[in-house]
């Protein structure tokens, strides 16, 4: 899957933006089946994260946040089973 983000606010000068994302993508994000076992595994490798682990706002999916060892944000997701 890929996603394409479009940002409208806060709004960034352009020269914020050619920092940002000339050299490298905004975030690399990965689908994983266990995140807390993940998040424990790569704390416990000296990983550090961004965010706690945390619910979507639409309830479909576990997230956080941590970095490469260049910087790029790495966005972990798992998607959750929705009964119904």
């Amino acid at each position: 899957m890929l996603e394409l983000l479009h940002f409208k606010s806060p709004r960034f000068s352009a020269a914020l933006v050619r920092c940002l994302f000339a050299s490298s993508p905004s975030q690399v994000a990965f689908t994983v089946d266990d995140l807390d076992g993940a998040f424990e595994r790569l704390t416990q490798s000296g990983i550090p994260f961004n965010a706690p682990l945390q619910l979507a706002p639409d309830g479909l999916a576990k997230v956080t946040f941590c970095q490469d060892p260049d910087g790029t944000p790495i966005e972990l997701v798992e998607m959750l089973e929705v009964n119904g």
